[in-house]
């Protein structure tokens, strides 16, 4: 089966629409973390420094391919994937002949990038951002929060991303930089405690944050003891972020249908469970399909080897199991 560096439609909970995502990385999973809810799995490479070499010309020939199956109803195209888009350092060149696309097109949408931020402080990595609408970074905890949720390389120390941080806000404008916040449970353990916030919140004061995202767990994550905070945990922590002065923003569970129309096939599934496990319905509203469609082509994929079936409280997820 053909590993593409795009998927999609995706329903996006950070942006509440519809989203074409380009993988930088490709498999195997390369990141500065392992975060432990993570819904790709284990992290085989954890580096700190550029480490992916996926030329820009494979990914951009992919966004092509995906383009122009799918219809426009997405208003977001976002870079994430199996790592920090930035350990490819072709990844200023990619959003930019990116951006090229969208304008060949008459796209629109807005170009958004999830990151840990701690590759940001390279002078060529912050190219990258003169192009980007929009940025998420990831910060769960702090001390032994950090070591415990996020499991970052050695080299990823706070204090220097603090620093980083700091730095691009004269680079991008505080508004189009957006700290995302994954609030979890895990074996007596929640980093939505008072505690763990504070932490949080003076780190966001830090690096002089505007806008906050708060997530919780809502697919298979990396281990399977993670568990959601409680709705009076999630709006607790909101109520807290907001009495910091922080712009608090809500994640959008409420999953709509695909819009537009698709030109499908099991490739495009394929790419999405390998880097989202989905539920069947997930899958149904995404590509616009029957339960019956959707069961044939789960099966095909699993006869193959190429698909998991694994339960997680209480739904059932599938998920792409990449082979060498």
């Amino acid at each position: 089966m053909m590993i593409r560096y795009v998927y999609g439609p995706h329903w996006n909970r950070l942006v509440g629409s519809y989203t074409v995502i380009v993988d930088t990385i490709g498999f195997p999973k390369k990141c500065v973390y392992d975060c432990i809810y993570c819904s790709i799995g284990p992290t085989n490479t954890k580096a700190i420094q550029p480490v992916s070499l996926v030329p820009p010309d494979n990914i951009i020939a992919d966004l092509k391919w995906l383009l122009n199956r799918v219809n426009k109803d997405f208003n977001t195209i976002l870079f994430y994937g199996t790592g920090d888009p930035w350990l490819n350092p072709w990844f200023p060149l990619i959003v930019e002949k990116t951006r090229d696309i969208v304008r060949e097109l008459g796209l629109d949408v807005e170009l958004h990038v999830v990151s840990t931020g701690h590759l940001l402080s390279k002078q060529w990595a912050v190219q990258a951002l003169k192009s980007i609408d929009r940025i998420y970074i990831k910060i769960d905890g702090l001390g032994e929060d950090y070591s415990l949720i996020n499991n970052p390389h050695p080299e990823a120390k706070m204090k220097n991303l603090i620093e980083t941080l700091k730095n691009i806000r004269g680079i991008m404008g505080s508004d189009r930089i957006f700290y995302e916040v994954t609030l979890l449970e895990y074996e007596g353990f929640s980093n939505a405690n008072m505690g763990s916030l504070d932490q949080i919140s003076a780190f966001l004061s830090m690096v002089k944050a505007e806008n906050v995202v708060i997530r919780t767990v809502h697919r298979l994550p990396r281990v399977a003891s993670v568990k959601p905070v409680s709705k009076k945990k999630y709006e607790m922590a909101r109520d807290f972020l907001e009495d910091k002065g922080f712009k608090v923003h809500l994640e959008h569970n409420i999953m709509k249908p695909y819009g537009g129309s698709i030109d499908f096939d099991e490739v495009m599934l394929y790419n999405h469970l390998l880097r989202k496990p989905l539920t069947m319905k997930e899958i149904m509203m995404s590509y616009k399909l029957s339960v019956g469609a959707v069961a044939g082509f789960l099966n095909s994929l699993e006869r193959k080897g190429l698909v998991a079936k694994i339960p997680w409280r209480t739904q059932v997820y599938y998920k792409g199991v990449w082979k060498k």
